[in-house]
């Protein structure tokens, strides 16, 4: 499943998937459990998303999320990136969050997650240290602030709330539906890096800590186990903990 702040999610019912399969572990990476998703359950809502004027959640179900995200790992590779290149958002819970990072996960692209509330400073840092090599911004205020930054000089910057399709920082455009002749083989392995995720720097500068596939996968195969029926596709949640931080990035992101 995938909570979202401000919006709704149904569940993926992860426990279905591990009980459909034969094999000792139903997904060996993000990109399987992605997958796997959208093959076994197309048509189920996946992300409500609350519209402010109509006082309603408007849905996006598995494929519809399937699509936008092979389009959007298929520009990324049109634009040059590749398995090992950093991918930083600096957003809060959102479908674009999630459509970003599994475009990443599929293209073999390590996630950086940072917060929309962090100093300058701070995403200066993290942008350099991690070796990002692009950025997406949630809103029009946080691409704003990101002018001036050194570490950006060189870096292309991608704006969720830009939706000028003439622009290259709309997020918009890099989703547009593309003709797929073949697909991307990347050869996404358990022991490569999924995500970077940074401590909170109190006791000094902030420090990338390196999570595999392996790594995320085995915790939600266990909150599967721990849930087990409770849980099912009917269920509905509400985001509440940041995807910056591993535990709801694990918890909410990836295992409902």
């Amino acid at each position: 499943m995938l909570t979202l702040t401000g919006s709704l999610r149904r569940h993926r019912a992860i426990s279905s998937i591990i009980v459909s399969t034969t094999s000792a572990s139903p997904f060996h990476t993000l990109n399987d459990l992605y997958e796997k998703a959208v093959q076994e359950f197309p048509n189920q809502k996946l992300i409500g998303t609350k519209n402010k004027d109509t006082n309603t959640f408007e849905w996006i179900t598995y494929d519809e999320f399937g699509k936008v995200t092979q389009n959007l790992k298929h520009k990324l590779h049109q634009e040059g990136f590749k398995n090992g290149d950093k991918l930083a958002i600096i957003s809060n819970n959102s479908k674009e969050w999630a459509i970003t990072a599994y475009a990443g996960y599929a293209l073999g692209m390590p996630v950086v997650p940072l917060y929309p509330n962090q100093k300058k400073e701070e995403w200066d840092y993290i942008i350099n240290d991690s070796d990002a090599k692009i950025v997406f911004a949630q809103t029009d205020e946080v691409r704003s602030g990101l002018n001036g930054i050194p570490s950006l000089s060189n870096i292309p910057v991608v704006n969720f709330e830009n939706t000028d399709s003439n622009s290259n920082e709309s997020f918009s455009s890099w989703c547009e539906d593309i003709t797929i002749i073949n697909d991307i083989e990347n050869n996404i392995m358990p022991q490569n890096v999924a995500s970077l995720i940074y401590t909170s720097g109190t006791t000094g500068k902030p420090k990338g800590v390196m999570l595999t596939h392996e790594n995320i996968c085995s915790n939600i195969l266990s909150v599967a186990k721990l849930f087990g029926d409770r849980i099912d596709s009917d269920t509905v949640t509400l985001s509440i903990l940041p995807w910056a931080h591993v535990y709801g990035q694990t918890m909410e992101l990836h295992s409902m």
